[in-house]
């Protein structure tokens, strides 16, 4: 699925029949985010109660700072999760993969901690053309 004047076509997983545009747009800010940093590994942590997010990527923790702000970080994390394939790895929630320039990304995330966002994101790449990670 690819969302209008995006760069971005998120592999959708099997069965998924709906999303909000709003929340999808919301996931597409993450993603670009993700999909820009040059890090093999991200860890993202939110602590609603201060209203702190902890990332070593700025964008990406602007980006959550901005979710979190305007009040949509239920919304965001319920999309994005939705959004999840079913990993190949026990350990991971899932792994969100996208085609961005030609190119399959794949970003399995993991739980971290007790925390709507507390994850490890670790980050994969395929080569032109693929459209799925064996």
């Amino acid at each position: 699925m690819q969302i209008a004047n995006s760069p971005i076509d998120i592999v959708l997983p099997h069965g998924m029949n709906e999303a909000s545009i709003n929340s999808l747009r919301l996931c597409e800010l993450f993603i670009s985010g993700l999909l820009s940093s040059d890090l093999g590994v991200i860890n993202v942590a939110v602590d609603r109660a201060a209203k702190s997010v902890t990332c070593q990527d700025q964008k990406i923790r602007e980006t959550i700072r901005l979710i979190l702000g305007a009040g949509k970080l239920d919304a965001f994390v319920d999309q994005l999760t939705s959004l999840f394939h079913v990993s190949t790895n026990a350990d991971a929630l899932g792994d969100l993969i996208c085609n961005a320039h030609g190119l399959v990304r794949k970003f399995v995330f993991y739980k971290e901690g007790v925390t709507a966002i507390d994850w490890r994101i670790v980050s994969g790449l395929k080569g032109p053309g693929s459209h799925c990670f064996e």
